[in-house]
């Protein structure tokens, strides 16, 4: 599950998606929103509380925009099926399992007007570096190639909040999703997994608490989110 907040300009946009702040979800990934406007383009840029990990959508049509919800959880598959494989490359199984849990959490989205003081001020240094690179003759990210690879170097940036040690976003987001697989593989006992495992590193260390993966309902996995812990 994810809820996304968004900013009060883009609640207006969303109406037909935004409900009321009795539906705060306690478990789920908590994203942010906020519309700007760069160059005379609409742009959306979404960020992930914990990991503070983000995303821009620049040049969204009307049409793109109404259908936000889709827009969004196919961008969130690609690049979490893409970052993944940035250090190791998934197996054919790995990747098609990624796909479906990223699947399971996008699937169902919970819109909201919320703020956060502490993420939107990261979310502004985001849209800093748009418009520093409209100034420097650059144009918008629009294409999905584009908006990824300005992502990836967005999220590569040090950073901190409410007095932590500096953390990469991507490096958490990363280990989030990995984390999942690997949890979900070990449930399915999938053995090819500890050899993945053997060559990745850190990423596949798993903190207790961080994530897991319920097999409550039939045929199917339900993926509670939480990223409280993988910030130490």
């Amino acid at each position: 599950m994810i809820q996304i907040n968004v900013s009060k300009p883009l609640a207006k946009d969303l109406k037909h998606l935004v409900g009321d702040h009795s539906n705060t979800l306690t478990h789920g990934m908590q994203w942010y929103a906020q519309k700007v406007t760069i160059d005379d383009e609409l742009c959306v840029v979404v960020m992930e509380e914990e990991s503070r990990y983000s995303m821009v959508f620049c040049g969204l049509s009307l049409n793109k925009l109404e259908r936000f919800d889709e827009v969004f959880v196919d961008r969130l598959i690609k690049e979490v099926t893409l970052i993944t494989q940035l250090n190791a490359p998934l197996s054919q199984d790995q990747l098609s399992m990624l796909t479906d849990i990223a699947t399971a959490i996008g699937e169902k989205q919970y819109y909201l007007q919320k703020t956060n003081r502490s993420v939107q001020a990261h979310i502004s240094i985001v849209v800093e570096f748009l418009e520093r690179g409209i100034y420097n003759g650059h144009a918008l990210p629009e294409r999905l190639d584009e908006a990824i690879d300005f992502g990836i170097r967005m999220n590569d940036r040090p950073v901190r909040c409410h007095g932590s040690p500096y953390f990469q976003p991507n490096q958490v987001f990363v280990e989030f999703w990995l984390d999942l697989l690997n949890q979900l593989n070990a449930e399915q006992g999938n053995a090819h997994n500890s050899d993945y495992a053997s060559n990745s590193g850190t990423l596949f260390n798993t903190t207790e608490g961080r994530a897991t993966v319920s097999d409550q309902a039939p045929g199917q996995n339900i993926v509670y989110v939480d990223f409280r812990a993988t910030k130490k």
